[in-house]
């Protein structure tokens, strides 16, 4: 396939169902090619040995790591080549000593893999070596709880980011309404906490991206699909709140449920996707101040839109329609970020729940 007409993405889906996932009609990693003129998907090969892959991350290396979630039982990291033909070889595992693993991060070298569990608010760092996931990575436990009787009893990580220039790590603790900033030790072998970030109480912090060349933070809450807009310090990686901007609109009746958010690559749009409205809300950024403006929310054209991907060209947003077993690609302009209002075909895919482009 000429390279300058195809993208490849790969998917993770729900394979078995669970406490939280009522069904599951996934069949593990899907690899998958994006026509970037006509938004056709179509499937390259399907690697149906991982269960339950989460989250999916990768290195500059050509290797791939999916984040496995089994729920109450421990779950785990997984680590792939990709091969000639963009399948999947296993490479190796290893356990995320952590309940209901949801998230993991690739530091910029391809030598530390983050991991992120929900279910008993952990956090692993393993070292990645000549193929080699660690065996004992090390394990950060966190404790805390907020308001929200049913969703914040315990600390719930749901998510760690590397900061741009890779000196700190943040963790969103959902339980906690806080954000956790973590830093290597000098002997580069342990994480450290360095600071608790709090959030509006009952907010429930799920997801943030920071803004590549500016000290910005956006935080999306799944508790009350709030955008907070934070102000790094270069120095101490401290986050000072500076903003905040629902996504959902003023007659919303339902119960909030926030769930991705992404930075277009024309750095002057954000997006955000609501599950229980099924929609994705727009807002154009400030890049002087990094404020945000709301600008437009589109239907999802499905159920739980749990993820979605904006592919590195900028001209499609692909989004995964979790109880709908959909993907759907929505066509954007590349020079605003903006929908243009077209969309491609929806191809059938049972319970995506993340996308990944090479």
């Amino acid at each position: 396939m000429p390279a300058e007409r195809f993208q490849i993405f790969f998917v993770g889906t729900y394979s078995e169902k669970g406490p939280y996932i009522p069904y599951a009609n996934g069949e593990g990693i899907l690899t998958c090619s994006l026509n970037l003129e006509s938004g056709e998907i179509q499937q390259i090969c399907i690697n149906k040995d991982v269960i339950n892959a989460t989250y999916l991350a990768k290195d500059s290396k050509g290797n791939l790591f999916a984040a496995c979630d089994y729920f109450e039982k421990t779950g785990e990291i997984q680590a792939f080549r990709i091969e000639e033909g963009n399948k999947l070889e296993k490479l190796s595992v290893s356990s995320s000593y952590g309940q209901s693993t949801c998230h993991l991060r690739v530091d910029q070298k391809g030598e530390r893999i983050f991991g992120a569990s929900y279910g008993d608010g952990k956090i692993s760092m393993h070292s990645f070596e000549n193929g080699h996931l660690q065996r004992e990575p090390q394990i950060l436990s966190f404790e805390g709880n907020g308001p929200n009787k049913e969703r914040q009893e315990a600390a719930h990580i749901h998510q760690v980011e590397i900061y741009p220039n890779g000196q700190w790590i943040y963790a969103c603790d959902l339980g906690s309404d806080a954000i956790w900033q973590l830093q290597l030790a000098e002997n580069n072998e342990e994480l450290q906490v360095v600071s608790k970030i709090s959030t509006p109480s009952g907010s429930g912090p799920r997801h943030l991206v920071f803004y590549p060349n500016k000290p910005f933070a956006y935080v999306f809450c799944e508790l009350d699909a709030k955008i907070l807009t934070y102000t790094v310090d270069e120095h101490s990686g401290n986050m000072n709140l500076s903003g905040s901007i629902s996504s959902l609109p003023k007659d919303f009746t339902g119960v909030p449920a926030g769930a991705a958010i992404k930075i277009h690559p024309s750095l002057k749009t954000l997006y955000v996707s609501n599950r229980n409205h099924n929609s994705f809300s727009v807002f154009t950024i400030n890049n002087a101040g990094g404020e945000l403006s709301f600008k437009s929310n589109f239907s999802s054209e499905g159920l739980e839109p749990r993820d979605f991907s904006i592919n590195p060209t900028g001209n499609w947003l692909l989004a995964a329609n979790q109880d709908s077993d959909t993907l759907i690609p929505f066509r954007l302009d590349t020079k605003t970020g903006l929908p243009d209002g077209t969309k491609g075909t929806s191809f059938e895919c049972g319970t995506p729940v993340c996308i990944l482009f090479k």
